[in-house]
């Protein structure tokens, strides 16, 4: 994942009645990871993730 790559979701951060929540951090992204369950679309663009969204 680059510096500058978007994390996006509500069950990464935010509201998890929403897919469209506002920004979250890598550490937000590893937390929901770890706690399981989690679907994410990542798009890989010059060997950079770009986007991750919450799938589902």
């Amino acid at each position: 994942m680059a510096v500058d790559t978007e994390i996006i979701g509500g069950d990464i951060c935010g509201d998890p009645e929403t897919s469209e929540a506002g920004k979250c951090t890598p550490d937000e992204l590893d937390a929901a990871a770890e706690s399981g369950n989690l679907n994410v679309e990542v798009t890989i663009k010059e060997g950079s993730a770009e986007p991750v969204r919450q799938s589902s």
